[in-house]
């Protein structure tokens, strides 16, 4: 239904995608991990002290430990949350992020982490 002497909101979701991979560390890329819950993130300032952190999109990575996720053009990406049993992640050396990247037009690919958790293991051998 048209209406006149109104104001009219426009609303525009274009978005592009926000990609890359995520492995375990010193494996040189060979040990990619799948299942991994992957979550942009953007800060918000409230009266311009106080933040709240507003979640922008979430998926998972694939099989092959890849992820693609739409981000609206025009979002901020201050960190990526990754959740995976409880394991520790950083970018790798080579990845594309950085904290406040300003998703424009363009491509936003190789944003790569890496699992840098590590445990001990004790192995006794009796005999």
């Amino acid at each position: 239904h048209l209406n006149f002497k109104k104001p009219l909101q426009v609303y525009d979701d274009t978005n592009v995608l926000f990609s890359g991979k995520v492995f375990v560390a010193d494996t040189d890329k060979r040990c990619m991990m799948p299942n991994v819950e992957v979550c942009l993130t953007q800060e918000r300032k409230i009266g311009g002290v106080a933040r709240t952190n507003e979640t922008l999109v979430c998926g998972v990575t694939g099989p092959d430990g890849t992820y693609s996720l739409p981000v609206v053009i025009g979002s901020r990406v201050d960190y990526v949350d990754l959740q995976y049993h409880g394991h520790h992640f950083r970018p790798s050396l080579e990845s594309e992020f950085r904290a406040g990247m300003v998703i424009e037009d363009g491509y936003f690919g190789n944003n790569d982490f890496m699992d840098v958790e590590k445990a001990h293991v004790t192995v006794d051998i009796v005999g």
